[in-house]
């Protein structure tokens, strides 16, 4: 199987850890592209990559649909297993769902989660698509394809950028890809977020503007963790992507360097 990978290495010799990105449903290591080069350009060595079946990432089964959320947490464990010293890592959306499976029963330096999917679930981003796009949403279910969700630009625009985003949403949408149908069930159910081990200091961010949680759900997601939360106004869900990024990039920084 073929792993898009990328890796760019700190430009000096320095103490600071590296540091894994993991992308969320429908995205790949495109996203991270911008963000990683300004983490970069602080000092840390930077990892990143596509699932299987997303971005330039090959699957070895017959379908994506075949992909279990545990697989995708195995995949992550991987990826962390082959890093040394092992990483800091941030996780978007469902990348932060995963980092919180695998924090269960593992520890890092530290976790970052990013918009991440709530313990709660994706319950309420199910109810929140079928208030915005309940014809769009059936036919998701019914085909068992999700990438029915996100395929126009302006249901992209509308679920993870805001308004005054100058992203091309018509370029971006195209990168968008498939996600497995398979995740969806344990996603939904609330036991699947349990607590993690406190050895493993976390940090909550997310955006004001954002479609695809809330507030009260990150705010409730950093009580549940003991975590340090931050919440970035005017800021979506795909805040890697938005105009403060840079700000969410410094933010990040300085609080690696007070652990």
């Amino acid at each position: 199987m073929k792993i898009e990978s990328v890796v760019l290495k700190a430009k000096t010799k320095n103490n600071l850890p590296p540091v894994l990105l993991v992308h969320g449903a429908w995205h790949a290591a495109w996203c991270w592209q911008e963000f990683a080069v300004a983490l970069n350009n602080k000092g840390y060595e930077v990892h990143y990559f596509s699932l299987p079946g997303h971005g330039g990432s090959t699957i070895d089964r017959k379908n994506l649909n075949a992909y279990s959320l545990n697989d995708y947490v195995d995949f992550l464990s991987e990826r962390i297993d082959e890093i040394s010293p092992t990483p800091i890592v941030i996780g978007h959306s469902m990348g932060g769902a995963l980092l919180q499976i695998y924090l269960q029963n593992k520890i890092l330096p530290a976790a970052i989660l990013i918009a991440s999917i709530p313990r709660q679930g994706t319950f309420s981003l199910i109810l929140r698509i079928a208030l915005k796009f309940p014809l769009t949403l059936l036919k998701a279910l019914f085909t068992y394809k999700s990438e029915v969700i996100i395929a126009t630009p302006g249901r992209a625009r509308a679920l993870f950028f805001s308004s005054d985003n100058p992203i091309d949403v018509n370029v971006t949408q195209k990168l968008l890809g498939p996600e497995s149908m398979t995740i969806l069930p344990p996603l939904l159910y609330w036991g699947t977020f349990k607590k993690i081990n406190p050895q493993t200091p976390v940090y909550v961010i997310a955006g004001d503007k954002d479609a695809i949680t809330s507030v009260a759900e990150q705010r409730d997601l950093a009580r549940h963790l003991d975590a340090k939360v931050s919440i970035v106004t005017g800021q979506a869900h795909c805040i890697m992507l938005e105009p403060k990024s840079q700000l969410v990039v410094e933010m990040i920084d300085e609080w690696i360097q007070s652990l």
